[in-house]
């Protein structure tokens, strides 16, 4: 029998420290720590404002590892994902990133993402680490048909299914974000520095730093003109932050905390789940100012009726 979704997203576990948990205890104490998302997180190493600074004119180097990551695989992952995702992945190229909502088939956003298209078959999503639990569970569902379907959803719509594997154990992120990012990074590659040098906005690729493999995207979250966020296996994420820590001091590099990646992110515009979007008010993406992540050209995703409804509201 087919439910709607719901989900408890209250976290009752004790907060844990995230993968660079025992880097982050070499440079402060414990006091700095605060638990965000059921992970303990640095909120400052030096201070909120050297660090928003030091991102606008050099850089900083932020621990994403918390954040969430699933794959999808298969000849009918990319019509599944752009069944359940309000963006139109059939745009994206090998190598191309996109921002997008999921939604449920009421309209209420479930998150915001991201998502890589590696290759026809292959498809990563990067989900906020709050509502990760959420976005599993609501993915598990409809791979098993346990879902209330959208009013309009065509019969077809989630009859292929891809495969679908949590990558949260073997990708995390860790974000290099302002103008000398990219000198920092072109100083440590393995290959030819020629690669990233023309790496646009939303393009990624498949490198490697002092022998470490990363994919290597032109995205961040905090309106940095020029920035780059890694993922990397956890097993490695600590020698990739050394690394990086390392060698970007001469460049004037800091590690920095949820303090400046707030602050960077109100002052570029960004919306954060819960607070500028969806949360107690329900904002939607076109109140948000981000409507455009919503393709109502689409010929279906789901939650499209409602999403149609909020931007008749805001016309």
């Amino acid at each position: 029998m087919k439910t709607e979704f719901t989900f408890d997203d209250a976290c009752t576990q004790e907060a844990v420290g995230s993968v660079l948990y025992e880097e982050h205890l070499k440079r402060l104490s414990p006091s700095r720590l605060a638990d965000f998302a059921g992970y303990l997180m640095p909120v400052w190493f030096s201070s909120i404002q050297e660090e928003h600074n030091a991102v606008r004119t050099c850089a900083g180097l932020f621990d994403c590892t918390h954040m969430g990551a699933v794959g999808f695989y298969g000849p009918h992952a990319l019509h599944f994902i752009n069944t359940v995702t309000t963006n139109n992945v059939e745009k994206l190229a090998d190598g191309q990133a996109q921002y997008s909502y999921v939604l449920d088939p009421q309209g209420n956003i479930l998150d915001d993402i991201i998502v890589y298209r590696r290759s026809g078959e292959d498809f990563l999503c990067i989900v906020n680490a709050g509502n990760a639990r959420k976005i599993k569970s609501y993915i598990h569902a409809l791979l098993a048909d346990d879902l209330i379907e959208d009013m309009d959803c065509p019969s077809t719509a989630l009859t292929d299914k891809p495969i679908f594997k949590d990558l949260s154990d073997t990708l995390v992120d860790i974000a290099l974000q302002g103008p000398v990012s990219l000198d920092i990074l072109a100083s440590i590659t393995d290959q030819s520095p020629e690669a990233l040098l023309t790496l646009k906005p939303f393009r990624f690729l498949e490198g490697s730093f002092r022998h470490i493999p990363c994919l290597v995207a032109r995205t961040g979250y905090t309106g940095a003109k020029l920035g780059f966020e890694l993922l990397v296996s956890p097993k490695q994420a600590a020698a990739l932050w050394n690394v990086l820590l390392a060698e970007g001091e001469s460049y004037g590099l800091r590690p920095c905390g949820l303090g400046a990646r707030d602050s960077l992110r109100i002052e570029a515009g960004l919306p954060l789940y819960g607070h500028e979007l969806a949360g107690k008010y329900q904002i939607s993406p076109f109140e948000a100012g981000y409507g455009w992540a919503v393709k109502l050209d689409k010929p279906f995703f789901i939650g499209k009726s409602a999403m149609q409804s909020a931007s008749n509201t805001q016309a």
